[in-house]
């Protein structure tokens, strides 16, 4: 029995168009995806001071950041982290900053409270907005001094 051109083609047709709504779509979605990251502007603070103080609940950390972004700050999450001279978290401090939003440009000081004192080398500024990483470049050599030797200078750029 002779078949008919007209099945193949059929079939070739069907398939294309299967292919082509199953990729279609997420090529989309990634392009769209990319483009939505780059175009978000970046969030970043830098760090004007920092102050370690100890209390008898334990340690205060106090400071100044400005953002240099290009969003405001609503409410971003603080947190010291104290790291030992090899580098590894001994402790973190959660804080909050005393004053919002902070817009462009803007300073605000913040305050982080941790309930025992560690021993530790370096202390780095994390701060995250609605779930994103905020960028913290530190401060120029940090004042060493403020809880006896526990206090290094940190250069590095911490995210969280």
């Amino acid at each position: 029995m002779p078949h008919s051109p007209l099945l193949p083609v059929l079939a070739a047709g069907l398939a294309t168009l299967g292919i082509s709504q199953t990729l279609a779509p997420t090529v989309h979605a990634e392009t769209v995806l990319a483009e939505t990251v780059l175009a978000v502007p970046a969030l970043r603070v830098s760090v004007q001071s920092l102050h370690v103080k100890q209390t008898p609940g334990g340690v205060e950390v106090t400071g100044r950041i400005v953002n240099t972004g290009q969003r405001a700050l609503s409410y971003p999450a603080v947190a010291c982290v104290f790291t030992d001279a090899a580098g590894a978290e001994v402790q973190h401090a959660d804080g909050y900053l005393t004053a919002g939003p902070v817009a462009p440009g803007q300073a605000a000081s913040f305050r982080a409270m941790s309930p025992a004192s560690p021993h530790f080398a370096q202390i780095t500024l994390r701060l995250r907005e609605a779930g994103r990483t905020v960028t913290v470049q530190p401060l120029a050599p940090l004042a060493a001094g403020h809880l006896s030797a526990h206090l290094s200078a940190s250069r590095r750029t911490t995210v969280w």
